[in-house]
C-alpha cells in the first residue's frame, strides 16, 4: 500500500483542495499625533501595567527631538 499525504488523498477523492485559512486582519488604530504619550499610557493601562519614570523621560526626550534610546 502506498502512503499518500492526507491532504492530497482528500483532494483526489473529493476534488476539493484544502488551503490554510488566511491570516486574520489586523486592526490598526490611528494615533492622535498631538498626544502620543497618552496613547502609550493607554496601551500600558490596557495591559494592567504602568510605565516607569525612565520610560516617560525617554518618550519626552524622543518627542523633543533628542535620543529616546534607553540603555
Amino acid at each position: 500500500m502506498r502512503r499518500v499525504r492526507r491532504s492530497h488523498g482528500i483532494a483526489r477523492a473529493t476534488g476539493v483542495r484544502w488551503y490554510p485559512a488566511a491570516y486574520p486582519e489586523r486592526v490598526v488604530t490611528a494615533l492622535d499625533p498631538a498626544s502620543p504619550v497618552a496613547a502609550l499610557e493607554r496601551w500600558f493601562g490596557a495591559r494592567g501595567w504602568a510605565p516607569f519614570e525612565f520610560q516617560r523621560e525617554a518618550w519626552g526626550a524622543y518627542l523633543a527631538g533628542r535620543s529616546g534610546l534607553v540603555h
